[in-house]
């Protein structure tokens, strides 16, 4: 999931659930006493009665978590749809001016203005965005170095590398082709083929071949290489297995 509030959607979640078992182990133990005669009526209507309470604040609880939630984030997409066209807006004047844009830090529709200038532009006006991009990068780097970041947040910081294409985060990024997570794994891959340049190529081939990751996945990378892709091709089919050497024909033949 890559929506934020899904922490505290489950913990909540959670909660209601483990109320709900309390309020049905209270009532199995209550009837089962009044059954064979251990506990009386009114011990019985009680935990039925508290069985009930728990039950209605359980789901008034998540009802209204729910209602607020999706309202919230109705709102703040709204909120930051219009603040990524200002940002937009604010970048290719000053891009397109030959003015400094500006300074950093940047909220983030800000940087999704960014990268997603960094991928329709060509040429001179994408280097120039890749030099506003190096100003902000680091925090990628970090998000990836941490021991507390969150799985959608790790994903997040692959794909914002990916985007920007910048050669020297390739360092921060091979790591994680050998992360546990196949989703991790899989983002790495796809942030590898688009930053990976000169010698960085040779080390991208090392590390996907020790991935193991599916033959769709390594011809996805192949294809993200375009042109760059001959010394991973070369790589995939001198010491890979069925796998990379599949995917390597299959480029090869898609690329021709």
């Amino acid at each position: 999931m890559w929506r934020r509030g899904e922490r505290l959607y489950a913990l909540l979640v959670v909660l209601v659930v483990l109320l709900e078992a309390l309020a049905l182990g209270g009532l199995v133990v209550a009837f089962s006493g009044r059954i064979f005669n251990l506990l009386g009526s009114p011990v019985a209507y009680r935990a039925l009665f508290q069985a009930l309470v728990l039950t209605g604040l359980a789901l008034t609880f998540l009802s209204a978590y729910i209602l607020l939630y999706h309202a919230y984030t109705a709102s703040k997409e709204r909120l930051d749809r219009k603040a990524y066209e200002d940002w937009l807006a604010r970048f290719t004047e000053a891009l397109f001016n030959e003015e400094p844009p500006p300074p950093p830090p940047w909220p983030r529709p800000a940087l999704e203005a960014l990268l997603n200038l960094r991928e329709m532009l060509k040429g001179e006006f994408s280097e120039r965005i890749a030099d506003w991009l190096r100003q902000v990068y680091p925090h990628w780097i970090r998000l990836l170095k941490s021991r507390w970041a969150s799985r959608p947040a790790r994903l997040e910081a692959l794909d914002a590398l990916a985007q920007a294409r910048l050669p020297e985060t390739l360092e921060a990024i091979l790591p994680y082709l050998s992360h546990r997570d196949p989703m991790l794994r899989l983002g790495a891959a796809r942030a590898g083929a688009r930053v990976a340049q000169g010698e960085g190529l040779g080390r991208l081939a090392a590390a996907l071949l020790e991935a193991g990751l599916p033959r769709g996945a390594l011809l996805e990378v192949l294809l993200l290489l375009e042109e760059r892709a001959t010394p991973v091709v070369k790589a995939f089919l001198s010491q890979g297995g069925r796998g990379e050497v599949w995917a390597a024909l299959e480029a090869i033949g898609r690329q021709t």
